[in-house]
C-alpha cells in the first residue's frame, strides 16, 4: 500500500517514523562538533606558521641591515674589518631564509583549503539532515490523514524556495501555510528576526527627531523633519561671542581713553586761549597815579598794591 493511495490515519506508524528521526539526530551534534574541533585545530597550526614567518622576516631584515652597516664602515675605514665588527649572513643562509618562509606559506594554503574542505562536510552534513528532515515529515503528514495534494504543493512550494535562496539550500522563503509543522515554525522565527531588524536611516531619523515632537503624531513620506543643531557648533558660537565681547570692551576702553586725551588736549588749548586772549585784550582803564593805560606787568602790579592796602586796612579794623 502507496502512502499516496492510504486513506485512512496511522498515528502508530507516524510515531515510529518521528521517533526514528530524532533518534539519528543523537550522532549529529558530536560530528559537527568533531569536525569544528579539526578546523579550530588546523587554524591554530595556521596561526603558529605566521609567527614563524614573522620571526624568519625579521631575521632577514636584520641581516640585511647588518651587512649595509658593516659594508658603510669598512668603506670608511678603508676596507679594514675590527675585531667586534658583525658577521655577515652568507649567501646559503638567506636562500634558506626565503625558501622557509615559502614553503610556510605554503603550508598555510593547504591547511586554509582543507579547513574549507571540512567547513563543506558540515554544510553537506546539515543539508542533507534538513532532506530528510522534509521527506520523513511528508511521511508522518500522509499517515495522519492528510490530503496528498497539500502535501504535494507544499513539498513544491518548499523546493522553489530552496532553489531560489542559498546554494546549499539552507534558506527558505515565502512557504505556504500547508507546509510542515516544524518549518512553519522556522519561518515564523526567520520573520520575527527579519521584522525586528530595523534600518539604521530609521533608527537615525527617530534619534535625532527629538522629544519636541508629539509622540501620537505619526511621520509620513512627506514629512519634514528638522534635526537639532549640533553641540560642537553652540560650543564655538559661544567662544566667538565671548571672543567678541572682549573685543567690544576693549575696543571701548579705547575709546574712552582716547575721548578723555581729547578732552585734556581741549581745555589746554582753551586755557591758552583764555590766556592769550586776556593778553590781547587791551586795557582803556586809566589809573590814579600816572592817568595813563596799563601796560601788562604794570597792571598786575598794581593789583596786588591794592590788595596789599585793602589788607592793611582790614588789620587795622
Amino acid at each position: 500500500m502507496s502512502l499516496a493511495t492510504q486513506s485512512a490515519p496511522n498515528f502508530e506508524e507516524a510515531a515510529t517514523v518521528a521517533s526514528e528521526f530524532i533518534t539519528s539526530l543523537d550522532n549529529l551534534p558530536h560530528e559537527v562538533h568533531h569536525l569544528l574541533s579539526e578546523i579550530k585545530l588546523k587554524d591554530q597550526k595556521c596561526q603558529v606558521l605566521q609567527q614563524d614567518i614573522a620571526r624568519d622576516q625579521m631575521s632577514y631584515m636584520k641581516s640585511v641591515f647588518r651587512q649595509g652597516s658593516a659594508l658603510v664602515t669598512s668603506t670608511a675605514n678603508g676596507h679594514k674589518s675590527g675585531p667586534g665588527s658583525p658577521t655577515p649572513m652568507t649567501p646559503d643562509s638567506k636562500s634558506q631564509l626565503v625558501s622557509r618562509i615559502s614553503a610556510s606559506y605554503g603550508e598555510i594554503d593547504a591547511l586554509n583549503g582543507e579547513k574549507m574542505e571540512l567547513a563543506q562536510r558540515i554544510i553537506t552534513l546539515l543539508t542533507r539532515t534538513r532532506a530528510r528532515l522534509d521527506v520523513d515529515l511528508a511521511k508522518v503528514r500522509t499517515l495522519q490523514g492528510e490530503p496528498a495534494e497539500n502535501i504535494r504543493t507544499s513539498y513544491l512550494a518548499a523546493s522553489n524556495s530552496l532553489r531560489a535562496g542559498s546554494p546549499f539550500g539552507i534558506k527558505r522563503q515565502d512557504t505556504p501555510i500547508g507546509l510542515a509543522p516544524a518549518i512553519q515554525l522556522g519561518e515564523s522565527l526567520r520573520s520575527a528576526i527579519s521584522a525586528a531588524q530595523i534600518p539604521e536611516s530609521v533608527v537615525s531619523i527617530s534619534n535625532a527627531s527629538g522629544p519636541a515632537y508629539n509622540k501620537k503624531r505619526r511621520l509620513t513620506t512627506n514629512a519634514s523633519i528638522k534635526l537639532p543643531s549640533p553641540a560642537p557648533t553652540s560650543v564655538a558660537r559661544e567662544s566667538t561671542s565671548h571672543s567678541r565681547s572682549r573685543l567690544s570692551r576693549q575696543s571701548q576702553t579705547t575709546r574712552l581713553q582716547q575721548q578723555q586725551e581729547e578732552e585734556d588736549l581741549d581745555a589746554d588749548a582753551e586755557g591758552e586761549e583764555d590766556l592769550e586772549g586776556e593778553d590781547a585784550d587791551e586795557d582803556t582803564t586809566l589809573y590814579c597815579l600816572c592817568h595813563k593805560q596799563s601796560y601788562g606787568d604794570v597792571r598786575v602790579f598794581l593789583r596786588m598794591q591794592v590788595h596789599e592796602i585793602e589788607s592793611r586796612q582790614d588789620d587795622r579794623v
